[in-house]
């Protein structure tokens, strides 16, 4: 009796559709089905941190879908150009065009590396009406993964015998050129378009940068200017006040009241009015001055404000 890794189900002896996995362990018929069947010969190299890797991406590819819509297809491997996906399937799968939401052979251009798609000589099937036969492998690496795929996804392929020289050897089969050359366009297509979202994205991020830079530039002077206008507010209310002081006045003064406190203060100092003192009369004159513009600006915005 052996423990599935995965789900730590019990696997019995005669349960068959159970595989080899990690070297030495088992892993149950259930979690087999939750990974592509194209990965099943991984099985024995993979340990539960890239089952579980497998199964991060397989739900990354089908959140990222709403359907998969055949553009061209050749044996097994179908391609979807709109949406830069190729799935390696029976056509039984597909239904008027559309794939069967619940297959999990499906995989994107970006996470391909090392593609290969040859045709492979049959070595036990002799050459007949001047024809070769073979099979057409498929060979991809998944960089997210670090896996390697090696699928046949047609068989009993055949091509011609052409002479080079005086020698005899066989090329492509016709339709497997055309077939490599829609999707070698696909992959370019589908890396380009990625590319160019990238860059605008870069783009949009960089002004965006910038803006928020300008924003905060435009925030610090306006900070700035509010302390200085702050500042010079205190500055202000504290002549204020000491002008306020000076005439003894309240909040509720006139210009009429100023105007006679001013001159009893200057004549205080000199009855006559002359001779008075520079300093003494400069600083009743500017606390005069800034009452009366008070005042005066206090008037100005009620009859704004009326």
């Amino acid at each position: 009796m052996k423990i599935c890794p995965i789900c730590s189900s019990e696997i019995g002896i005669f349960d068959f559709g159970a595989k080899k996995f990690n070297y030495n362990e088992k892993i149950c018929k259930e979690c087999l089905n939750k990974i592509p069947s194209v990965m099943h010969t991984n099985l024995q190299y993979l340990t539960p941190d890239d089952y579980n890797n497998i199964i991060s991406y397989v739900d990354n590819i089908k959140n990222s879908i709403s359907d998969f819509s055949v553009t061209n297809s050749y044996g097994d491997l179908h391609l979807d150009s709109n949406k830069g996906l190729f799935a390696i399937c029976k056509k039984s799968k597909f239904k008027n065009g559309k794939l069967d939401p619940n297959e999990l052979n499906i995989f994107n251009c970006l996470d391909l590396e090392n593609i290969e798609l040859n045709f492979i000589k049959d070595k036990n099937r002799k050459i007949q009406n001047g024809n070769v036969y073979g099979n057409v492998e498929l060979i991809f690496g998944i960089k997210s993964l670090d896996i390697n795929v090696k699928h046949i996804v047609k068989k009993n392929e055949k091509t011609e015998i052409i002479q080079i020289e005086n020698q005899y050897g066989y090329d492509e089969p016709y339709e497997l050129k055309i077939f490599k050359s829609e999707f070698q366009r696909m992959i370019e297509k589908t890396v380009n378009k990625y590319n160019e979202n990238v860059k605008r994205n870069n783009e949009i991020f960089e002004n965006l940068n910038k803006e928020m830079e300008r924003q905060q530039k435009i925030y610090e002077e306006m900070k700035r200017e509010s302390e200085r206008l702050e500042k010079e507010k205190n500055n202000l209310q504290s002549e204020l006040e000491k002008a306020k002081t000076l005439f003894m006045v309240s909040d509720g003064y006139s210009v009429e009241e100023i105007k006679k406190i001013r001159n009893r203060l200057i004549k205080s100092f000199h009855p006559d009015g002359n001779d008075v003192g520079d300093e003494y009369a400069k600083k009743i004159n500017n606390a005069y001055d800034v009452l009366i513009k008070n005042k005066k600006g206090v008037w100005f915005k009620k009859k704004i404000i009326i």
